[in-house]
């Protein structure tokens, strides 16, 4: 796939950057399921933030930029950001900021639990998705729990 020539050259061309401390691969290229249409993901650690987006090859790329004290203050106050960075592959690493975020996420995961009211929030969320999902099936509207299903799935997983 192309990608792989893209995230090589990206890598190469950010290494080359004097402020650029680390990179990390996130998204479907980390995971393992990229298909020949994925973009790449690519979080660079530095002195900014920014999210900044580039077209190469007509391949999508997008860099999630950040500092190492956004980074870390991102994982501990962001239940999704500790997520992401369970399956991120990290790049380039020279001083092991990334590794030393990356087991700060693990950790931060691993200890995560949802606040009370959300608990509550989410079962209710869940009792509410099935009535809808129900009436949607009763009726023969697959197009409606399609469409139920794909627009509440953030909710199941969390759910989950």
């Amino acid at each position: 796939m192309k990608q792989h020539d893209i995230i090589t050259r990206e890598l190469c061309r950010l290494q080359a950057e004097p402020d650029v401390l680390g990179v990390m691969l996130i998204g479907s290229f980390a995971g393992g399921y990229a298909t020949e249409h994925s973009d790449v993901d690519l979080y660079v650690l530095c002195g900014r933030t920014a999210f900044e987006v580039s077209w190469i090859d007509g391949i999508l790329v997008e860099y999630t930029i950040a500092t190492p004290e956004t980074a870390r203050k991102a994982i501990a106050e962001a239940p999704m950001e500790a997520y992401r960075w369970q399956g991120a592959k990290i790049l380039h690493d020279p001083q092991g900021l990334l590794a030393g975020l990356a087991e700060e996420a693990r950790q931060a995961y691993e200890a995560y639990t949802p606040p009370e009211r959300l608990k509550w929030r989410i079962a209710h969320w869940l009792l509410s998705f099935e009535l809808k999902l129900d009436a949607a099936l009763d009726t023969g509207d697959l197009l409606k729990a399609g469409y139920l299903a794909s627009t509440n799935a953030w909710m199941l997983l969390e759910a989950v």
